[in-house]
């Protein structure tokens, strides 16, 4: 049996990373795309109506959860990929969500491909697949760690333990409370969408802080400084979310 399959995932390297282990290792699969966004899978699959769709569980603008409500029926499996550590994995299992680790090891990827072949007349009810991601949801709380993509792979960060990040030649560098710096290849705007829920605030064109590292505004400089005796630029069209955000705690 050949099944169609779109992947959609807001990551260059976890679409191409899949995207080739599907070419090259999976003849049962035709690849019909790959979608950067959730809207874009969304008119994708409409247009292609795809057997099987790869959807990334942690995109910006709209997650796993909103996409599912989105979708006019549900006529195809799901296969949620995501980077949450080992610790999650287990509310996946107790969902009874389909899913695969990242980065995603070709073993999983074919038993996985095997499930949704052996099960291709049993496709979830949509209103129980809704229910299960908000099982999913309930069970992943606000304390999850940040995911850190990077050419080998990924790390992961309390969101507590960073200071800022910055934009820097295409990558995000990100200042670590221990006094470490590593550069990722998330983009800012993704970080800052990543972040928005742990009290960080953008206070530059290339730089996000965490406001509960920042030990005095220098309101006459345009600058932070931080506890790691750091100072950060503040761009004057961020000066009054900065001021709405400091003074709100």
């Amino acid at each position: 049996m050949l099944l169609s399959a779109i992947i959609i995932d807001d990551e260059k390297h976890c679409r191409e990373h899949l995207k080739n282990l599907l070419i090259q290792h999976c003849p049962e699969v035709h690849l019909q795309g790959t979608c950067t966004s959730a809207e874009e899978g969304l008119k994708a699959i409409e247009r292609k109506t795809p057997d099987l769709v790869f959807l990334d569980v942690e995109m910006p603008q709209m997650d796993g959860f909103q996409f599912l409500q989105a979708l006019p029926k549900l006529d195809f499996h799901i296969v949620f990929t995501t980077a949450f550590q080992e610790y999650a994995v287990q509310a996946f299992k107790v969902s009874a969500l389909e899913y695969l680790l990242k980065p995603v090891g070709l073993d999983d990827l074919k038993l996985a491909i095997q499930k949704a072949i052996q099960r291709s007349g049993e496709l979830m009810n949509q209103e129980r697949l809704v229910v299960a991601l908000q099982t999913l949801n309930s069970k992943l709380s606000a304390s999850q760690p940040v995911s850190l993509p990077h050419a080998r792979g990924f790390d992961f960060a309390d969101a507590k333990e960073i200071i800022y990040c910055q934009a820097e030649q295409g990558n995000i560098k990100v200042c670590f409370a221990d006094g470490k710096t590593k550069n990722y290849t998330r983009t800012l705007k993704n970080m800052a969408e990543a972040l928005a829920n742990y009290q960080f605030v953008q206070i530059h064109r290339d730089t996000v802080v965490n406001l509960n590292e920042i030990r005095t505004f220098l309101t006459g400089d345009m600058q932070l400084l931080l506890s790691n005796g750091e100072r950060l630029h503040i761009g004057r069209t961020y000066l009054n979310n900065l001021k709405k955000a400091l003074f709100a705690q």
